[in-house]
């Protein structure tokens, strides 16, 4: 945020393993309390493993991201 950052894009083909982007990203922004100072945007639906090829843009894949995010 120094450098003049204050949106951060994430998704769950951004995470790890356990999902963690979005849990990672807000203890971030909780141990600075600057949510009042970031855009947080989020989106789903990308294909991942084993998948890479398979759509997800679905109606039941829209409500299953964001219950995860």
């Amino acid at each position: 945020m120094d450098a003049g950052i204050n949106a951060f894009d994430t998704g769950l083909v951004y995470a790890d393993q356990d999902g963690n982007c979005d849990e990672r990203l807000g203890r971030w922004i909780n141990e600075r309390n600057v949510r009042d100072k970031v855009i947080v945007i989020g989106k789903g639906c990308h294909p991942g493993p084993p998948n890479w090829e398979e759509s997800r843009v679905l109606p039941e894949c829209v409500g299953v991201d964001i219950e995860k995010t």
